[in-house]
């Protein structure tokens, strides 16, 4: 993209106006947006989502722990796609904050359980609650995992990156 970018500047400095119609370089300007707005909207989510947190514990020390088990699911999730070698494109990455919302859920849910029953209670929050959330992410896996039958890689790649995400963050 940056390449083809270069010519069409030489181009038209010598009077030249040259449309470019390439997929590289649709895919390459994509992907420098997603590069560059990506990490901008991965942050933005969590700051929103500790925010609602914030205000449903009321305490900063709650929400917290709470977003501490969505933090461990979301860098597992990085080192899981560099041991499964999966790899970050336009398409996969809108995933990663659907991941995020999906998957706080779980989190709250037990951590609000195990608040009302205390610490004795924590044979029947994972009985009861995580069932529940256990449950809720099946639901989502299916959804998401539908698409691992797809015959475009992007949407295979899509579904990969979100059965691994919402698994690990599950299991944090």
């Amino acid at each position: 993209a940056d390449e083809m970018d270069e010519l069409r500047s030489e181009l038209q400095q010598r009077g030249m106006e040259t449309p470019i119609i390439s997929e590289n370089w649709l895919a390459g300007t994509v992907f420098k947006i997603i590069i560059g707005d990506g990490p901008f909207i991965l942050l933005a989510t969590l700051i929103v989502v500790f925010l609602v947190i914030l205000l449903d514990f009321r305490s900063l020390g709650k929400a917290a722990l709470v977003l501490s088990a969505l933090m461990i699911g979301q860098i597992s999730i990085a080192g899981a796609m560099a041991l499964f070698g999966i790899e970050l494109n336009f398409i996969n990455a809108a995933i990663l904050p659907i991941i995020v919302g999906v998957s706080i859920d779980n989190a709250v849910h037990i951590y609000h359980r195990f608040l009302e029953g205390g610490p004795d209670s924590i044979p029947k929050v994972l009985r009861y609650t995580a069932s529940a959330t256990s449950l809720s992410s099946a639901t989502n896996l299916m959804g998401f995992g539908a698409m691992i039958l797809a015959h475009h890689k992007g949407l295979r790649s899509v579904a990969e990156l979100a059965i691994l995400g919402i698994t690990l963050t599950f299991l944090s």
